[in-house]
Parts: structure tokens; C-alpha cells; sequence
């Protein structure tokens, strides 16, 4: 028998907050191409010798990430990251920072920023059809998991655990 099963991704399933003193808000009107995309640096460096020998270097900011998120220029989302970009620039302080949770709820993947702030406002664009505004978020330090969208096998799932993973619930494991 194969060890393969259909996954399942659906996009609507995947959901992006804001979360700042109380409030939170759910993005809405993402773009029609990409919902988000998040980019880390290496964790590692190297630096390679003379003679060919190689030395890794542990990078100890490897966590944070920029984190585009593409919005039609009419959502609501917006408002709400231009909200927090002004009130960030207005009253320069490390207490207007905000968390940003964004979780595939089709899938297993999970990330979150817990020192988020918006980085760059994006350029606006008028013309005779739909717009998108790519706001850039900085995140400080992102923890996550990135995991698939299928049911997997107990032995991949022991494998995940010894290759120093977290246990896989029993809803994404076969025969569980």
C-alpha cells in the first residue's frame, strides 16, 4: 500500500490577526494571487577557508521575518495597518508593537509574532481594475511550525517525534 494520502489545502482556511491591546482583527480582502508570504533569514552562515575548510556560523537573529501581506485596495485591512503604522510613527515606542498570528486551519502550519510592527506602508496604484497594496510587517522573533495539509502514517509520525519534533495529534495520523 502506498504511504501517500490526498491532502486537502483550502485558502479561505488560511487566516491572518492582529492583535494589539485587546483588539484583534481578522484580515480580510487579501489579494486574488497570494494570501501571504513570509520571509526568513539563514540560520546558518559559512565561511570557507583557503583550503577548503568550512565553518558554519550559528546567525542568532534567524527568527525574525518580514511577512508581505497583499490586500485589494478596498479591504477594511487597510484601515487597520495604516492605523497602526501612524499610531507607531506618531508615538515611537516599543508599546505600539502588536502580535500577528497567521494559522493554515486546513494544515498544520502555524506562525506567530508576538513583536510585530508595520515596516513599510505600501505604494497605492489606481487604474481601471483591482489593486493590490503589499504592506510589509516586521516580526521580531517568529515561532512556527510548518506541516502539511494530509493525514500522515504512524511511522512518519514517530519519525517526526525522533527527529526532535512536537508529538502529531491523533486527527492527522492514519488508523489513529
Amino acid at each position: 500500500m502506498s504511504d501517500y494520502a490526498l491532502a486537502t489545502y483550502n485558502p479561505v482556511d488560511v487566516v491572518i490577526i492582529l492583535e494589539r491591546n485587546g483588539f484583534s482583527h481578522i484580515v480580510t480582502g487579501v489579494s486574488e494571487d497570494q494570501i501571504v508570504s513570509i520571509e526568513r533569514t539563514d540560520a546558518w552562515n559559512e565561511s570557507v577557508g583557503a583550503y577548503g575548510n568550512t565553518t558554519r556560523i550559528y546567525n542568532p537573529v534567524w527568527d525574525k521575518a518580514d511577512i508581505t501581506i497583499p490586500l485589494q485596495q478596498t479591504s477594511e485591512s487597510n484601515d487597520v495597518l495604516n492605523a497602526l503604522f501612524h499610531n507607531d510613527i506618531r508615538n515611537i515606542s516599543s508599546e505600539n508593537l502588536f502580535s500577528i498570528t497567521i494559522k493554515d486551519n486546513s494544515g498544520r502550519s502555524l506562525h506567530y509574532g508576538y513583536e510585530a510592527y508595520v515596516a513599510r506602508k505600501p505604494s497605492a496604484t489606481y487604474g481601471n481594475g483591482m489593486n493590490n497594496r503589499e504592506w510589509m510587517v516586521r516580526v521580531n522573533k517568529l515561532e512556527d511550525t510548518l506541516g502539511g495539509n494530509s493525514k500522515m502514517s504512524q511511522s512518519t509520525a514517530d519519525e517526526v517525534v525522533g527527529f526532535g519534533g512536537d508529538p502529531i495529534a491523533a486527527r492527522w495520523v492514519r488508523d489513529a
